[in-house]
């Protein structure tokens, strides 16, 4: 059993107001300029910003009074970003000593770097325990994550996801020798050459992105994002885990703006793919089962709703995926799989 403890509400008000700050600046650690183009005779707006070691434009409007307006709100913005990170660099420290859950150093480096290559403006989401970690602080409540942190990032990416524009893959400009801001990512080969990697090393670390898509059908081969310019492992249950989303920061630096699956689906989910792994890999199905526990302590008391809309969601996947889950919350605690079972009872007959 993961001990789970509930944060002091000074954390929960520095985490609530990080994630609010965050949203409102997008532009965050990156070199932005307001651009005017001439076309036609016409002048139009864009702002120019440094991403990824590239220079990337974001087309704003014609040039028009509401247009100016909104640029002008932008640069007042940039302006004051340097106090806007110090405040929510301080922020992130008052949450760390209240008890709120971050990253290592390494695990930081490599969300930063991705969250500036645009990975989470385009779709990406984060999976696995620094999920779990973040949706947690987001609720208001701590857990050890000593017995089930890993060393490695999952991030899925739907490639159904229609991406407008990506002028340059993610991967290719992190891996190689030249890598980004210090940051270089190796391909991890697998059994066949001849198959694309789908995990990469953080050189000099033990620290790996794994990336991830759900299945579609039955093919196990990995699947090419155009957007990451990668490929991605397909896996059973990832588009009920991803398709319900939500924004979420990372504590550390200045905040990490990510996405994260919703927390009752990612609670489901656990249990589902718990009972779905063999013997071989029973240390990860124990890992899932902890995690599932600690969301559902505070899901079952503050967003019992938020559980039940979940499992009407997963119910409609099929009989299967039923019994897999009913299967898992056999091996819960026993108070907290008696809450759910009578949750989930009562969802089904609602």
């Amino acid at each position: 059993m993961l001990h789970v403890a509930r944060l002091p509400l000074e954390a929960q008000t520095a985490d609530a107001e990080r994630l609010t700050t965050a949203l409102a600046r997008r532009h965050e650690g990156r070199v932005a300029t307001l651009v005017e183009k001439t076309i036609g005779g016409r002048v139009y707006l864009y702002v120019q910003e440094r991403a990824l070691g590239g220079m990337r434009q974001t087309y704003l409007g014609s040039d028009t009074p509401d247009v100016r307006r909104r640029a002008a709100e932008l640069t007042a913005g940039w302006a004051n970003q340097r106090a806007d990170n110090d405040r929510r660099g301080m922020l992130a420290k008052l949450a760390r000593a209240a008890g709120c859950t971050g990253p290592t150093a390494a695990e930081l480096k490599l969300l930063q770097t991705l969250a500036h290559g645009s990975v989470f403006a385009i779709g990406g989401v984060l999976v696995g325990t620094h999920a779990f970690a973040a949706l947690m602080n987001s609720l208001g409540a701590s857990a050890d994550l000593a017995s089930v942190r890993t060393a490695d990032v999952d991030l899925v990416h739907d490639p159904r996801v229609l991406v407008a524009l990506v002028e340059t893959p993610l991967m290719p400009r992190l891996t190689g020798t030249e890598g980004v801001d210090g940051l270089r990512l190796w391909p991890i080969p697998g059994f066949d050459p001849r198959v694309p990697s789908t995990s990469f090393e953080v050189h000099g670390t033990r620290l790996r992105l794994d990336l991830l898509t759900p299945m579609r059908g039955r093919s196990e081969a990995p699947v090419h994002i155009e957007a990451l310019g990668a490929s991605a492992m397909p896996l059973r249950y990832l588009d009920y885990l991803v398709e319900e989303s939500q924004p979420a920061v990372i504590v550390g630096g200045a905040g990490v703006l990510v996405n994260v699956p919703d927390p009752s689906r990612f609670a489901l989910h656990k249990l589902l793919v718990a009972d779905a792994r063999n013997a071989a890999f029973a240390t990860k199905a124990r890992k899932d089962l902890l995690q599932s526990e600690a969301l559902l302590r505070v899901l079952l008391t503050d967003r019992i709703e938020d559980v039940r809309l979940a499992w009407r969601a997963l119910e409609t996947r099929g009989l299967g995926w039923v019994r897999r889950v009913r299967r898992s919350i056999a091996r819960l605690d026993g108070t907290v799989a008696a809450r759910l079972s009578s949750t989930l009872g009562n969802a089904s007959r609602g």
